[in-house]
């Protein structure tokens, strides 16, 4: 599909998803903020929480996933010393997607607009981070490999809007759809906290070391 016609309004995504990060967090996220302190305070001798605005062809993932080999393995440490919560609060949200979400809504071209693109990733209907890759074991950072390693996915709830608005313009939806949609399909385990910057704030009070991803 050709994209250009997407190029002019990549400003339009940019300026939104910065507008939304300085209004009041959402009343839609205050119910959550015990399930979010439980997760964030849950037991774990090293603590990392990795700031993810772009999905840069995966690299928060691959940052968790070598967090994790390294204390597991190189420090000896063994399974779960290392508990990592990556924070999608921009294009990069798009990684805490079903496959679903992928295809009914384009996002390999949506991420090509937004100047997030994976060009070097066969643009199928599908999620490119959310199943395993048996062929390499040792180089899974999927999604579904890294949550049963115990990584903790938290999603921008400013920058899903932003998001969603982003996407009705580009494909003559409803942006309440698109939000409906995406939010209730994101991969399992996945928390939708009223602002991203303020769950990384969460985080470190929480004892975890930062790493913008």
């Amino acid at each position: 599909m050709d994209t250009s016609k997407f190029k002019p309004t990549r400003e339009a995504f940019l300026a939104g998803a910065a507008l939304l990060a300085a209004t009041p967090a959402m009343a839609e996220g205050v119910s959550r903020m015990p399930a979010i302190e439980s997760v964030l305070h849950k037991p774990a001798r090293h603590k990392q929480v990795i700031a993810a605005v772009k999905l840069d062809h995966g690299a928060p993932l691959r940052h968790a996933m070598n967090g994790l080999n390294a204390f597991e393995h190189a420090f000896a440490q063994g399974p779960g010393s290392l508990h990592v919560a990556v924070v999608f609060y921009g294009s990069s949200l798009l990684i805490a997607a079903n496959d679903a979400m992928w295809g009914k809504y384009h996002f390999f071209d949506i991420l090509d607009a937004s100047g997030d693109g994976l060009p070097d990733i066969l643009h199928t209907p599908a999620n490119p981070f959310l199943h395993p890759t048996p062929a390499h074991p040792e180089e899974d950072f999927s999604i579904e490999t890294l949550g049963r390693r115990g990584v903790t996915f938290i999603v921008c709830n400013n920058a899903l809007h932003a998001m969603s608005r982003f996407v009705a313009a580009k494909q003559n939806v409803g942006e309440g759809q698109v939000y409906a949609d995406v939010s209730r399909n994101l991969v399992p385990g996945a928390i939708i906290v009223p602002a991203g910057v303020a769950a990384i704030v969460l985080a470190q009070e929480a004892g975890f070391t930062f790493l913008y991803g």
